[in-house]
């Protein structure tokens, strides 16, 4: 009996020890010269800030979200937006922690491209300084900071990466018409040598060849799923290379030195290697082996390609990185994320097939907490984007509600990313129908399996999670005891911010058409019976504060209670960690209230 109750009290994680952790977002680097490695980390007060080598470089507010190497060893690029609007400035700290704002404009967005260690002082990034909504390319100086413009300027161009003297090389042109191009910059104007499919929004060039010949890019042109393709650079001539019939190819591996193909993956439920390189499957599969169950990726090749820099990453376990010497099989571990967790028991996470009412696959995942016995309380996940998808992996905001005994059920329904074309594109004006229902046919299903508790499910979701977070409590009331909708879309037809620069126009196109008809949770307000959490950024620039204000105000109208929380100085996600704090332990006092009350 007492060994029973300390392995309950090992799965009992204190809010504060969890609610700052961000999963994979260290985004370890080693640095050109390999002498130094750069990663990000919660600081004292929870907030993810830059390190090099254990030491502290930046005390920002908020979390860094990305970061680069200079070619000289000594300094680090990184991005911050202050206020979570999404007006990302770059910055630049020597290993001292002697910080600058290079691009100290207001309500300027920057993207970071590309450096070169043949011209160590300046990187290529683009920046809407010109015009708010296009991102133009500049070439800095890191030391002077002054600007140089790149003309014609990129406007609509997306996905640029650089070539030789850091000029923009090759790029994706989507235009505002639905015409897509793979573009080469030449002579100071940009040339079309590929045409792409009007409805492949999920395309993306990988990089160039070691010759400086060809171009890698992913793309579902004249394919059901997204492919790798070779495309010559002068001719636009196209080579497939990999293609998988049913699934999206998510990663692409080449040999450094001849640039060929060594291997892809793709992912249903777990991760599906193809291998085309004997010694290069030999190598990964030995490391898979020595570091048992879990996922490998391999982040960066060392030492001339004889040292391997990887993640491995585990459903109940924070995500570690190694080092691996490829002539002694060697595996050195050099980095954890989160160490303090890894005294805790966490859950496990389970693939999962279901039939949808039409006969439609969905995908999904279950994760059972680590004491008690099904069925459980459940909370139905719902991700946004839509067109993003949940993945197997160590999730710390579910797997803390899994310490209080609750099961997570994520499903990848219609118009998530990685099962093809056809599926991501299978939401278009079915926004509240055919995706809402396969949420309710995956919870049928689970309550059919024994592993839900029917009368102890909630819902909860972000953005367009958040929408079909409130379509459940809604258009369905007798499905869930409960809702929570963080900075939900509320008004399909008219959510999108105008001119909103981090969307291409390919993805805003995309997402006007696919919410035509959409049905709107405002329709139903007055259907809502069983409690409901929202939450909302000040600062979001995505779904702005007034679509969650739209729902209180005809909740108030119809005098239906509901819980309702502006957040200060965020925008869209929780990077500030006192608001992550306030956000865990709302969301727990609420599904614990719900539980008890019932």
């Amino acid at each position: 009996m007492l060994s029973i109750f300390l392995a309950t009290m090992m799965t009992i994680i204190p809010v504060e020890t969890i609610a700052p952790i961000l999963s994979d977002h260290a985004q370890p680097k080693y640095s050109y010269n390999e002498q130094s490695l750069a990663y990000l980390a919660p600081d004292r007060t929870g907030t993810y800030n830059l390190y090099v080598d254990g030491k502290r470089l930046t005390s920002e507010r908020r979390a860094i979200t990305n970061f680069f190497w200079e070619p000289d060893d000594q300094h680090l690029l990184y991005l911050y937006d202050e206020k979570g609007d999404e007006n990302y400035h770059l910055y630049r700290v020597d290993l001292e922690g002697v910080s600058e704002d290079l691009t100290p404009f207001p309500d300027v967005h920057v993207e970071f491209v590309d450096v070169d260690s043949s011209h160590p002082q300046e990187a290529l990034i683009r920046m809407n300084l010109r015009d708010s909504r296009y991102l133009d390319s500049y070439q800095i100086n890191l030391e002077t900071k002054e600007l140089s413009p790149i003309f014609p300027q990129v406007n609509h161009r997306e996905s640029v990466i650089a070539g030789e003297d850091l000029q923009p090389q090759v790029c994706l042109n989507f235009k505002p018409n639905g015409q897509k191009f793979l573009e080469v910059y030449e002579n100071g104007a940009w040339r079309p040598i590929w045409t792409l499919d009007p409805d492949d929004w999920s395309s993306m060039i990988v990089g160039l060849s070691p010759d400086n010949q060809r171009v890698m890019v992913l793309s579902s042109t004249g394919v059901p799923t997204r492919s790798l393709f070779s495309i010559d650079l002068q001719t636009g001539s196209s080579e497939l290379l990999f293609s998988h019939p049913q699934l999206d190819c998510l990663r692409v591996y080449f040999n450094p030195e001849n640039g060929k193909l060594q291997a892809a993956y793709v992912r249903d439920s777990l991760r599906e290697w193809y291998f085309f390189d004997d010694e290069f499957q030999e190598e990964i599969e030995s490391a898979e082996k020595q570091l048992g169950k879990g996922e490998i990726t391999l982040l960066s090749r060392l030492s001339e390609d004889q040292t391997w820099f990887l993640a491995h990453r585990q459903d109940d376990s924070p995500t570690a990185y190694y080092l691996l010497d490829r002539d002694t099989k060697q595996l050195k571990l050099v980095l954890q994320e989160a160490p303090h967790l890894l005294q805790y028991t966490f859950g496990k996470m389970e693939p999962l097939h279901f039939q949808a009412s039409d006969g439609q696959t969905i995908q999904g995942y279950f994760l059972r907490p680590p004491h008690g016995e099904p069925p459980y309380p459940t909370i139905v996940e719902v991700h946004g984007g839509p067109h993003l998808r949940h993945n197997w992996g160590f999730i710390p905001e579910s797997q803390y509600w899994a310490s209080q005994g609750y099961a997570t059920l994520f499903i990848n329904y219609r118009g998530s990313f990685g099962f093809g074309k056809q599926f991501a594109m299978a939401d278009s004006g079915e926004w509240g129908r055919q995706v809402f229902q396969d949420i309710i046919d995956g919870k049928h299903w689970a309550e059919k399996k024994g592993l839900v508790d029917p009368n102890r499910t909630f819902i909860k979701g972000e953005s367009y999670g958040g929408y079909l977070a409130l379509l459940g409590v809604s258009l369905t009331p007798e499905e869930f005891v409960g809702g929570i909708a963080d900075f939900p879309i509320v008004e399909p037809s008219s959510w999108m911010p105008e001119g909103y620069v981090s969307w291409g126009f390919t993805y805003e196109k995309l997402f006007r058409e696919a919410a035509i008809g959409a049905i709107s949770p405002l329709s139903y307000a007055h259907q809502v019976q069983a409690p409901l959490m929202m939450l909302h950024s000040e600062n979001d620039l995505r779904v702005r504060l007034d679509q969650s204000q739209k729902m209180a105000e005809a909740l108030k109208y119809y005098q239906i209670p509901f819980t309702y929380h502006v957040l200060p100085g965020d925008g869209h996600g929780y990077l500030d960690p006192q608001n992550r704090l306030f956000y865990f332990k709302e969301v727990e006092a609420f599904l614990s209230a719900e539980l008890e009350t019932d």
